[in-house]
């Protein structure tokens, strides 16, 4: 059986090069490709903190505040994703104009 925590430190490396890709990629489906991917690995991996780990071990290993913390950070997350999401969407939709209008970069807002 494969230890739970290793999973959840893979999950996490696993998202920082998600967030390398959107970072470093052009506007267009790899980006939202990446960014639909992303979304979907961070929220398994949120709701299994939340509820297994958070609630339980956190608060009798690193303490009460540092739980909260953790509900917090996470809080700030799902924010992120959300305006991460705004912005990728309108990269997708400038990428589109940009290449209807024979990749004219006048066209760009």
């Amino acid at each position: 059986m494969t230890d739970p925590y290793v999973l959840l430190k893979k999950d996490h490396r696993e998202a920082e090069a998600l967030l390398r890709t959107l970072a470093e990629g052009n506007p267009g489906k790899r980006r939202h490709s990446s960014l639909v991917k992303l979304e979907s690995a961070l929220a398994l991996h949120m709701h299994i903190e939340e509820h297994l780990i958070y609630p339980h071990l956190v608060p009798r290993v690193l303490g009460k505040e540092a739980a909260k913390e953790a509900s917090i950070e996470h809080s700030l997350v799902r924010d992120g994703l959300v305006e991460l999401a705004k912005l990728v969407d309108e990269d997708l939709a400038n990428a589109r104009r940009v290449r209807a209008h024979g990749g004219s970069p006048v066209f760009r807002r």
